[in-house]
């Protein structure tokens, strides 16, 4: 049973972050979304699954798993409610209209933003989020600002979470207008879901959580259950929104691995579900962690086999690849060839 206190501090909580309410001084929000993190127990649980009332989902209530199931639940019928529809009818517009202004507009991508939150995920971020566009970033898109991570005092006193974009309109390849909105299209969906699981999941210790979001979401963020649900949204947006919008899920994970202590063996992983090839995601790691791609979040549509293999000539790269992958190791037909 809960105490007097902890039902005032989510109702006080509730109130702040869904009503868009008014903290009574600046640390205020940041103050309750701290205490709410250490907390040792379980947060009440509504259930997401049915109808998905956005204004009933707590913060730190839920296990990753169970987030990235709800928005795989919604994704995989063909029941779209009307606060959906409405999201998509926002996102059709802003589409129609979008030859009338940059795709750097940063309050246009913060429309982007409602449609989306509207149309996948249950309602749930509406003002969370501070959307911001910064200046050119040589090695990523997007980062994503929460309670979880070390940098958490960027995040603006009023929001649970800070999506930074980074400005890509002088970087080649990205001339063409069209291109590059849908470029920030996809990683404004990308941060998006990495705040969802930081906001909604619980990281308690008394049921190990902290540790389960630690195996399903990582330190990096982009394992399980950001991969089934990141999956699971692109294939709606070619359903929902007439156009396939990239996540960067491949060289996403491939970064994932490339960071990690050891790189998964190919029955540790389960890429195949998610689209992959193992030795594809593997081979673009090494390539991340021979330091020869310069951006390891890049759209997955840049992500050319056959321009990039060539840049995997560093020796022990080539060994580590051998000795994991064997001899005769052979991705696609663009891919590099290694004997």
């Amino acid at each position: 049973m809960h105490h007097g206190w902890f039902t005032k501090l989510l109702m006080r909580t509730s109130k702040l972050l869904w009503t868009g309410g008014q903290p009574h001084s600046e640390s205020d929000l940041v103050r309750i979304l701290r205490r709410l993190t250490a907390i040792g127990v379980h947060l009440p649980k509504i259930n997401i699954y049915k109808n998905h009332p956005s204004s009933n989902i707590y913060p730190f209530s839920f296990s990753p798993i169970e987030l990235s199931g709800a928005i795989q639940s919604t994704r995989a019928t063909f029941y779209i409610n009307s606060s959906q529809r409405g999201g998509i009818r926002e996102y059709r517009n802003l589409r129609k209209a979008s030859s009338l202004a940059i795709p750097e507009d940063v309050n246009v991508l913060k429309k982007y933003y409602l449609a989306f939150n509207r149309i996948f995920f249950m309602g749930a971020l509406k003002n969370l989020c501070d959307i911001q566009l910064h200046p050119p970033n040589s090695f990523m898109n997007g980062e994503c600002y929460t309670y979880i991570t070390l940098d958490s005092e960027h995040i603006p006193p009023n929001s649970a979470s800070m999506i930074r974009l980074y400005n890509r309109s002088q970087k080649p390849g990205y001339e063409d207008q069209e291109y590059r909105l849908k470029c920030y299209l996809g990683t404004l969906l990308h941060e998006m879901l990495h705040a969802f699981l930081a906001i909604f999941s619980c990281r308690c210790t008394t049921f190990d959580c902290k540790s389960l979001f630690s195996d399903h979401v990582g330190c990096y963020g982009h394992l399980t259950a950001w991969q089934d649900a990141a999956h699971a949204i692109e294939n709606a947006t070619e359903v929902l929104l007439g156009e396939r919008l990239c996540l960067s899920r491949m060289p996403s994970l491939a970064s994932d691995w490339a960071m990690s202590h050891e790189m998964p063996a190919k029955n540790e992983t389960c890429v195949g579900r998610w689209g992959m090839n193992y030795d594809e995601v593997y081979l673009i790691g090494l390539m991340i962690r021979a330091n020869r791609l310069a951006n390891p979040y890049m759209e997955h549509s840049q992500t050319d086999v056959g321009t990039l293999a060539p840049q995997v000539e560093d020796a022990e790269c080539i060994e580590d690849a051998h000795e994991h992958l064997g001899k005769d190791f052979m991705v696609t037909e663009k891919w590099l060839e290694l004997k």
